[in-house]
């Protein structure tokens, strides 16, 4: 990859990558606090979905044909219902920056499905060393003293759930770059969230979320949290995370996951009043250390 293709939009889908979504921990957390998890998370992707497929035909883009649907479908099934389904059931349970910090092995497990299963990237002692090393970084934060998991207030069904969005974010991620997709950015992110939409909403009526919500419950917290996650995490960061896995090396799209615990634990010192050790200043010195080795490695090669 030459250096004139890191232009000005390219940075600015990373970035929205490494903030936006590092801030989206904490708006789910807020967001469950009065509203169901999977009716929330379903919500959020139903509008941002069928919002982006509206505006792809004022726009005067013709539906794809059929073929088309079936990457960004599986996207959906498996990123959105799966991976956010499972982080907002956990957010219950689970602080935001913990489960921000079991994000962060998604680079492992793109470096390790690639290596056994599509044998694309050409990673090598140093991809593994530096992804090795932002996870030393996350052991860090996940071993301070303050907030961590070491609390007694974990839950270990929570945990557990968290735990397993990694791995379908990053199978997921690798099996849709081989499936056909509409060559509209728009067109494939609204088939994506809305069909995560629909399937969350179907898991809120299977679990009885719509027989114990009460409307009249919801804080406006929760409200500001779910129009946050529509406009921010969903119409631009997921936008941009849709547009890059399809650009960039997986590994390097995957390195939003080393900068988002770090994100994660600043604001929830800034908003939620949770305290920052110094050791969880050494882990995110290391994790940010990390993803500039990536970057330097993806864009030498």
């Amino acid at each position: 990859m030459g250096k004139g293709d890191w232009n000005a939009k390219i940075l600015l889908a990373f970035l929205s990558l490494y903030l936006i979504w590092g801030s989206t921990y904490l708006a789910i957390r807020f967001m469950v606090e009065t509203v169901p998890p999977f009716m929330g998370a379903g919500t959020r992707f139903f509008i941002a979905g069928t919002t982006m497929m509206a505006w792809a035909a004022f726009k005067g883009n013709s539906l794809p044909p059929r073929k088309q649907w079936l990457g960004p479908a599986l996207f959906g099934a498996l990123l959105l219902a799966g991976t956010n389904g499972c982080v907002s059931w956990a957010s219950q349970f689970v602080p935001s920056g913990v489960i921000a910090l079991l994000q962060a092995t998604v680079p492992l497990w793109f470096v390790l499905l690639d290596a056994v299963w599509i044998r694309q990237e050409k990673n090598g002692l140093r991809e593994l060393a530096a992804v090795l090393l932002g996870l030393c970084g996350v052991a860090f934060l996940v071993f301070s003293r303050h907030g961590t998991a070491l609390s007694p207030a974990f839950h270990p069904k929570g945990l557990a759930v968290a735990l397993s969005g990694p791995f379908l974010w990053a199978f997921g991620s690798l099996l849709t770059r081989r499936l056909p997709s509409p060559p509209s950015n728009v067109q494939s992110s609204g088939i994506a969230m809305s069909t995560g939409g629909i399937l969350l909403l179907t898991m809120s009526l299977l679990f009885g979320e719509t027989q114990e919500f009460d409307p009249a419950s919801v804080t406006a917290k929760s409200l500001l949290a779910v129009s946050y996650l529509i406009v921010f995490g969903s119409f631009i960061a997921f936008s941009a995370y849709n547009w890059l896995i399809r650009i960039q090396s997986p590994t390097l799209v995957g390195t939003y996951t080393f900068v988002n615990p770090l994100v994660a634990l600043v604001l929830g010192r800034l908003l939620a009043g949770e305290s920052i050790s110094l050791q969880a200043v050494l882990g995110g010195l290391v994790i940010v250390g990390s993803v500039i080795l990536l970057w330097n490695r993806k864009r030498k090669n």
